[in-house]
């Protein structure tokens, strides 16, 4: 049977704004994402896209309503749900004054991967990636799209099952974004995994086994 990998019922996330109004970025959102498999969740700017996700990842709670992911929950259980779960979000997590290697080095710290473990990993996720003859290149010195793929490097270090991708190619040329593609390939030919991706391009939603479409907060269909 096919692992149910993230399980959202009646997800509803509000927030005040400055004029301290109350806006919602979802409304009574509920989906299920067996794996392994390439989803997509589609929409506009502001269609509530990278709040999902973050509610995913643990860094936002939500007003109410339930949201699993590996079986865990994203607010009683963050900590599980971290070790299950790879993010790469639009802002770019890495110290930008420390090469690729150190910075995974340092990711591979905090998770409590060392020694002997932890050189294989570095040489899979850059192999990975396609950073290997990178890997002792300056943050400061890569390029939009090289950096994004070093950000995809750091999340897939702990090798988790569940990676999640927030607009990944935004703001990358055509070429940057056909290679960062290669990459995702490239981790989920080596191994079964749930990849979601979040996009506003028809032909990366294409890409996707299945596909989830939001519009202010609300899912409109999925297929």
């Amino acid at each position: 049977m096919t692992p149910l990998v993230v399980f959202v019922e009646s997800l509803t996330h509000a927030y005040h704004s400055r004029r301290g109004e109350t806006c919602v970025a979802l409304r009574d959102l509920s989906l299920r994402v067996q794996g392994p498999v390439l989803y997509g969740v589609v929409g506009p700017a502001g269609a509530g896209k990278s709040t999902l996700f973050r509610i995913l990842a643990t860094a936002l709670q939500p007003s109410s309503g339930q949201a699993l992911v590996a079986g865990y929950d994203v607010v009683d259980q963050a900590s599980q749900v971290r070790r299950h779960l790879g993010a790469v979000f639009q802002t770019n997590s890495l110290d930008r004054q420390l090469t690729v290697e150190q910075n995974l080095r340092a990711q591979g710290e905090l998770l409590g991967i060392g020694g002997a473990d932890l050189a294989p990993r570095l040489d899979e996720v850059l192999a990975e990636t396609d950073l290997a003859a990178r890997r002792r290149d300056l943050v400061k010195d890569l390029s939009a799209g090289l950096a994004r793929r070093a950000d995809l490097a750091k999340a897939m270090l702990h090798r988790p099952g569940i990676i999640l991708l927030d607009e990944p190619t935004a703001g990358l040329d055509a070429h940057a974004r056909g290679r960062l593609w290669e990459s995702i390939e490239r981790i989920r030919a080596a191994r079964p995994m749930a990849v979601l991706v979040s996009t506003e391009m028809r032909d990366e939603a294409d890409r996707c086994d299945r596909r989830l479409r939001l519009q202010d907060g609300v899912k409109v269909g999925e297929e």
